[in-house]
């Protein structure tokens, strides 16, 4: 008869390597030794859920090398935890999360981890501490026009707002106006009743997922790409293509070849300041992308969230959605990318009958989006010339510091200078940047690696670098960036 141990191997399933490690977050920039905190973190994700039992972790020698520490360090944080019965092992069949640990409500297992779950930690900084310098996330402070127009809200539109209804799922109708006037001004002419409000352009996203896609829906998506689509898609159950993408934007060619062999049921792309890369997707291809959906009878989803961040003076080229004659485009907007990161209002344009679908299934969710923050944000889109140029000024010193701080202190690093955006995307040349990403957070930065933002963990040579924080916080975090990389490029991780 079997032990139990050999029945429980038989139903185990394996959590890849860079999954468990996005899911770690900063765990070793914590206090404590490394064989702590490690042993600690992985407690968590069990306690949470995050890791079910049966769950089969990486070797000690593929976790070690992910995290760029010593074999002992993971050695002993396993041993540790066994000996709590957090895990079991047996030989040649690996460690796993023990059977008899309690279910709890987790995530599924298969899906791809929110890339920032260090945003769900709610510790304050000690009192002097330098902290954390965060590079990870393109989070845009607020243009001092965002307190002008709040402060400028007389106390009679006020009253009026306080009037309304509070449940308005497509949106408090002035907003609805303001933005199908931002939109018709770039050349895609539109009404109110083509928008609905959302809570952020991640709301956007989510909603056109769970109304258009089923389980095992193709979508094709950009590789890299916006490393907060790849959660929502996987939720919906999506199977998800990569196709590549150049400084061109994506490359139609590799698209038209996927549409030929198998049917696609949604496109996304990041056609204007594409995130990471900061490319404009041509002309050519913005018209081609549109024949192709026309074609295929695909949901095309552009998502336009950076579209106002170009460094150029002349105008973005023409939506894809004015080329398309059909419909089957939707576009995706949001106040974050121009005004403040924290203004969590976006939008969804399209055809009338999708949007009316899509107001229905907000209303099942959150009932509408705040009306305080959409008056705001209605108010704002009277001023959206003053605003990109604040901004254009604001990122073009902002990539210049970058640039000249990254001569000085990692000056073989590469990168593609960007049509516009708040980031580099760039290239290390040497070592794998996920490894390298848990070095730098043991220096004191963190930064998100290139598999972040590919369906199939490609881009391991890239890192995406924002510039938007303040000067003295990014020279800080380039200057701990070079420190770390000098460690890394060592190759002699701390055991303890």
């Amino acid at each position: 008869m079997a032990a139990p141990e050999d029945r429980w191997t038989d139903h185990v399933n394996a959590v890849a390597t860079g999954r468990l490690v996005r899911l770690m977050g900063t765990w070793s920039s914590e206090p404590g030794s490394l064989k702590d905190n490690l042993a600690e973190v992985l407690r968590r994700l069990i306690d949470e859920g995050q890791l079910p039992p049966l769950t089969r972790l990486p070797s000690e020698r593929a976790l070690a090398r992910a995290l760029a520490v010593s074999r002992t360090t993971v050695m002993g944080a396993y041993d540790e935890l066994k000996a709590e019965g957090y895990l079991s092992s047996t030989q040649g069949s690996g460690t796993w999360v023990d059977a008899r640990q309690p279910r709890r409500p987790g995530v599924d297992g298969g899906g791809q981890p929110f890339p920032w779950l260090h945003r769900l930690e709610s510790a304050e900084p000690e009192s002097g501490s330098i902290g954390m310098v965060d590079l990870s996330a393109v989070a845009l402070p607020a243009l001092d026009l965002v307190q002008e127009v709040m402060a400028s809200v007389t106390t009679e539109e006020w009253q009026a707002l306080l009037s309304v209804p509070g449940y308005l799922p497509l949106g408090l109708p002035m907003l609805r106006t303001a933005i199908a006037e931002y939109v018709s001004d770039q050349g895609m002419e539109t009404s109110p009743e083509q928008i609905i409000v959302t809570t952020g352009a991640q709301q956007a996203i989510s909603l056109v997922a769970s109304l258009w896609l089923e389980p095992g829906d193709t979508v094709a998506i950009e590789d890299p790409t916006y490393a907060g689509a790849l959660p929502v898609l996987r939720s919906a159950g999506a199977r998800i293509v990569p196709v590549e993408v150049d400084r061109d934007g994506i490359r139609t060619e590799l698209l038209e070849e996927l549409l030929t062999r198998e049917r696609v049921d949604l496109i996304y792309v990041n056609p204007t300041i594409h995130n990471p890369t900061g490319s404009v997707l041509s002309v050519a291809r913005r018209q081609r992308l549109a024949a192709l959906v026309e074609e295929c009878r695909a949901l095309l989803v552009e998502c336009e969230v950076l579209h106002d961040l170009s460094f150029a003076d002349a105008p973005a080229p023409a939506s894809i959605a004015s080329l398309n004659e059909d419909s089957s485009v939707v576009t995706i907007g949001s106040m974050s990318g121009l005004f403040w990161s924290g203004l969590r209002i976006g939008w969804l344009r399209g055809p009338e009958h999708l949007v009316a679908r899509l107001g229905l299934s907000k209303a099942t969710t959150d009932l509408g989006t705040p009306l305080i923050d959409q008056l705001v944000a209605a108010r704002l889109l009277a001023h959206v010339d003053g605003a990109r140029a604040a901004r254009r000024q604001s990122l073009t010193a902002g990539l210049e510091s970058v640039v000249r701080l990254l001569g000085e202190h990692l000056p073989e690093w590469s990168w593609v200078r960007p049509a516009g955006g708040p980031s580099l995307w760039v290239r290390i040349h040497e070592g794998e940047a996920g490894e390298f990403a848990q070095v730098a957070a043991r220096h004191g930065v963190l930064i998100l690696p290139g598999p972040v933002f590919s369906v199939k963990e490609r881009w391991g040579d890239r890192l995406r670098l924002p510039f938007v924080l303040p000067e003295p916080f990014l020279t800080m975090g380039i200057e701990r960036l070079a420190e770390a990389w000098n460690e890394y490029r060592n190759r002699a991780p701390r055991s303890l």
